[in-house]
């Protein structure tokens, strides 16, 4: 036994390059016991500050309030619809097909938080939302747009009735024109005798 204890402490010099290793006393023990107690009283109170001043600052997850854009990409495999029928009296040919499976395919999502910043973005135009017209004729939905008269119509014969009245217009005005060149010509000798 004592063979052994004195390999055992050559080998612990050995590892520590030392000449040679002798065995502590009970109060060369205890002396070390106490000033390694005392390190580790120091450390412990050490880490226990460390400890509380961690727990008062206390990092806080910052939300954004602005808007976002969530970037998601993602592997899918390929879906191909098939229209031909499946032969039922194969058993081979009603199991999917394995190299189908393995073909993938690649999906990118862009999820915006709110539609102002999609529009800012992709300068998507606002849709237009173009007011039912109605004919003035029919009062039905006008499919159909008259460009002399700048009237919508409906049907032929509302067409009609738009251009027969702006006929009767135009043969009003023409009439209407020359009695007031009439009486621009009447008043002009008159008004000049009267002066």
């Amino acid at each position: 036994m004592a063979k052994e204890k004195e390999k055992m402490l050559r080998d612990i010099a050995a590892r520590k390059n030392v000449a040679a290793v002798r065995r502590l006393t009970q109060e060369e023990l205890l002396a070390e016991a106490k000033i390694t107690e005392q390190s580790n009283l120091k450390s412990l109170e050490h880490y226990r500050k460390l400890e509380l001043e961690r727990k008062k600052v206390r990092v806080q997850k910052t939300s954004s309030s602005g808007p976002m854009i969530r970037y998601h990409s993602v592997a899918m495999p390929i879906i191909r619809e098939d229209d031909s029928e499946p032969n039922v009296t194969d058993v081979s040919d009603t199991l999917p097909d394995k190299s189908s499976t393995t073909e993938k395919c690649s999906r990118t999502f862009l999820i915006f938080s709110d539609d102002k910043t999609a529009k800012d973005y992709f300068n998507i135009p606002k849709r237009r939302v173009r007011p039912r017209v109605i004919c003035p004729i029919t009062r039905l939905k006008a499919r159909y747009f008259d460009p002399i008269t700048q009237t919508p119509f409906a049907t032929a014969k509302a067409f009609r009735c738009l251009r027969e009245a702006l006929k009767k217009q135009l043969a009003c005005k023409s009439e209407g024109a020359t009695v007031v060149i009439e009486q621009r010509a009447t008043r002009s000798p008159v008004s000049s005798q009267v002066k």
